[in-house]
């Protein structure tokens, strides 16, 4: 702190450096500020392709699930039939040995 005991151009030097050492803090937080600002519109954009991601990702399980739900249905339908023919084979034997 300058005091009235402080020489006037000690209090001068001071000030002057406290100036100089304003601008240094101002540019560095500008420098700062737009690292930040980079590195911002870098996580957007990479946020963007993850929605984007999960948009086809989303899009694609939901035509898979649809794909599943029909083979599931053949597949049963598939298991029904068998097991009629089974009970076919069974009773021709049936038929056979009477």
């Amino acid at each position: 702190m300058a005091t009235e005991k402080t020489p006037p151009h000690k209090r001068i030097i001071r000030a002057e450096q406290s100036a100089i050492d304003w601008k240094v803090k101002a540019m560095e937080r500008r420098e700062e500020n737009e690292r930040l600002k980079e590195r911002l519109e870098t996580l957007e954009n990479r946020l963007v392709k993850l929605d984007n991601f999960i948009v086809e990702t989303s899009r694609s399980s939901s035509a898979l699930n649809v794909k599943v739900e029909s083979l599931s249905k053949q597949l049963e339908k598939a298991h029904l039939t068998i097991g009629k023919q089974q009970d076919e084979i069974l009773e021709l034997k049936k038929k056979l040995r009477c």
